[in-house]
């Protein structure tokens, strides 16, 4: 009796244990990872290493476990969470859109197989721009992350550098993961966005101590990653035009110490500020002959200023200072705007193939009121012309260090000096709300995309003045582009960032016809009337971009007085009217702007890059 007894407990025991997780999952478990509400939409790219440098399986999990709790604050609804794997080939483990819940995702990734073989890094970054091409369409505005982890380097390096190039042109934002003693620091650092974007850990173990780091890229609440430390963060707020003038020449000896020049640039650039605005960054090289390798425009993307410098080639041969130095002063005269610095940083490893002509130019440097560093390299320095080149007081202006390596020591002390006044902490900045549409001009006097992408370019500058969100203080923008027909490119509420904004519009594609441009502003009028915010603190804003007068004046002047009629803001820049490319009417832009201080005229459609116009929106304040 007491065995059956026993019997039928054990059994309603075992019964409970074995539904009792059915019970807690139709209930909720609160042990269940929720989606966190401050984390934005993203596409994340996990790329993993399956090598037989992993030694076993267990360590292959920890990859996927980590991969797992990253993922567990997002929205499975709205982002989306891709997994490649690779060693001698790559496999698309998991696709975009395959697993619609965290719990799913979940459980498919822990139960990958660990492989083996070598490290073909590179097929797993082909698959990942494949997965990334496929959706691009349906996925306007979303930014999309790639995180490689591995633990070794590429068995074909040469490939990888090639994919790496598409990568970066892609617009996708690379993290680089390396793990023990085997990784190659220097691959890492090119498969990332920027050095900020690449860890170094001891062991497997050890990604747990990034995670925190990594979800601070996309999710408010959590620190954002700072692998470099930000205690010279600069405010640069004053616009200031910087050129960086490299030695190229064969006393580097090679490619690799060439690259340690162009990555203290982009580390110099990365530690001003994430927003250099309205300044303007220039990289001149030279070697027998100066090259404008990256001419003086608008500093408008970070990412995409670090990824053409990193890319600059080592050319090799005789030390012609003088002619990059005469390069540098004509171009800060072609295009230098009143009131505004002008920078240059000469690295160099050994004294000028023509000292007398280095010297006249010198003196031609000096007489512009160009503030110059200048950074010898080496035993083969000629410390009287760098004594020469520095500015005064020269001790704060001359540096020598004994190898390229040691750049990397004077970092801090390049930004403390070139933006004086620096803060240890970023700024404040508050914003007046606004909705802005942007008008771009298409036609077909524009004669090319090339052209057509100066007037966007000009257009991502202005973002930067403000504060794209969706808070009450925050602005909105649209763009609106027009030749014979005139079309909505994307509307206010599309993108709800900076970035996104920028990204969006530098897609856009030149067509060709006439300029109507009263079709333009026919569809402002209409998008301010049905979407404009209702608040009377939002300002109401239209900027138009124009290389021609309207193909119909007549029709164009009503519509201009409807906009009169309106409480928007207008402002209007006209390009081409003596180099022939555009043909736009001077009263008719002064007709379009509220008032003649928003109108600007330029000769060329490269001039854009030399005016700053300033909506007036965003202000910022140092921390104290």
């Amino acid at each position: 009796m007491m065995n059956s007894t026993f019997s039928a407990q054990l059994s309603w025991i075992l019964v409970v244990l074995l539904l009792s997780p059915v019970l807690v999952n139709s209930q909720g478990s609160p042990f269940q990872p929720r989606p966190r509400d401050d984390c934005e939409v993203v596409d994340l790219i996990f790329i993993l290493d399956r090598s037989w440098s992993l030694r076993s399986p267990e360590n292959f999990q920890k990859e996927l476990s980590f991969v797992a709790d990253v993922v567990s604050v997002l929205d499975f609804s709205k982002s989306r969470v891709s997994v490649i794997t690779f060693s001698d080939d790559a496999d698309l483990n998991i696709q975009f859109n395959e697993y619609r819940t965290l719990s799913s995702f979940q459980n498919a990734v822990r139960t990958l197989p660990w492989v083996g073989g070598n490290t073909y890094t590179h097929k797993a970054i082909e698959m990942m721009l494949g997965e990334y091409k496929n959706h691009i369409q349906t996925r306007a505005g979303i930014t999309t992350i790639g995180v490689v982890i591995t633990d070794g380097g590429s068995t074909d390096p040469y490939k990888l550098e090639d994919v790496v190039k598409v990568v970066h042109n892609d617009r996708i934002e690379m993290y680089a993961i390396g793990v023990g003693d085997e990784v190659n620091q220097q691959e890492l650092e090119m498969l990332a966005t920027g050095f900020d974007h690449v860890y170094l850990l001891n062991d497997l173990n050890s990604l747990s101590t990034i995670q925190d780091k990594l979800v601070g890229r996309f999710c408010r609440g959590t620190p954002a990653p700072t692998q470099a430390p930000p205690s010279d963060f600069t405010d640069c707020s004053k616009p200031v035009d910087l050129v960086f003038v490299l030695d190229s020449s064969w006393s580097l000896m090679a490619a690799t110490n060439f690259l340690k020049e162009l990555k203290f640039v982009t580390e110099v650039v990365n530690a001003l500020s994430d927003n250099m605005g309205q300044s303007r960054i220039s990289v001149i090289t030279f070697s027998d002959d100066a090259e404008m390798s990256i001419p003086l425009t608008m500093f408008t993307s970070k990412r995409d200023f670090v990824n053409k410098v990193l890319n600059l080639p080592w050319v090799g041969g005789n030390t012609y200072t003088d002619k990059a130095l005469e390069m540098m002063y004509k171009q800060f005269d072609s295009i230098r705007v009143p009131g505004r610095r002008s920078v240059g940083v000469v690295i160099t490893d050994g004294g000028s193939t023509n000292p007398f002509r280095t010297q006249s130019v010198i003196k031609k440097v000096k007489q512009r009121g160009i503030t110059m560093f200048a950074i010898g390299v080496g035993m083969s320095i000629n410390q009287e012309e760098l004594q020469m080149m520095a500015s005064d007081p020269v001790s704060d202006h001359k540096f020598l260090v004994d190898d390229l390596d040691a750049l990397q020591m004077l970092r801090s002390t390049i930004v403390s000096r070139l933006c004086p006044g620096r803060s240890t902490r970023p700024p404040i900045c508050e914003s007046d709300p606004a909705d802005i549409f942007f008008i771009v001009d298409k036609s077909s006097s524009l004669q090319s995309q090339e052209n057509f992408n100066k007037e966007l370019s000009f257009i991502a500058r202005i973002i930067d003045s403000i504060i794209v969100g969706t808070g009450r203080d925050d602005s909105r923008v649209g763009l609106i582009s027009f030749s014979t027909n005139a079309s909505l490119s994307f509307g206010l509420s599309a993108y709800t960032t900076n970035d996104a904004v920028k990204d969006a519009l530098l897609r856009e594609k030149f067509t060709t016809g006439d300029t109507y441009t009263h079709k333009a502003f026919n569809i402002m009028l209409e998008q301010f009337r049905n979407t404009a915010r209702r608040d009377p603190r939002v300002k109401k804003i239209g900027f138009i971009v124009t290389d021609g007068q309207s193909t119909d004046p007549n029709t164009l002047k009503q519509y201009i007085e409807q906009v009169k009629a309106t409480n928007i803001e207008m402002y209007a820049v006209g390009c081409c009217e003596k180099s022939g490319a555009g043909d736009f009417d001077s009263e008719e832009l002064n007709m379009m702007a509220s008032k003649p201080s928003n109108v600007f005229h330029v000769d060329d459609l490269d001039d854009l890059r030399t005016i700053s116009v300033e909506l007036n929106l965003k202000r910022c304040r140092n921390q104290k």
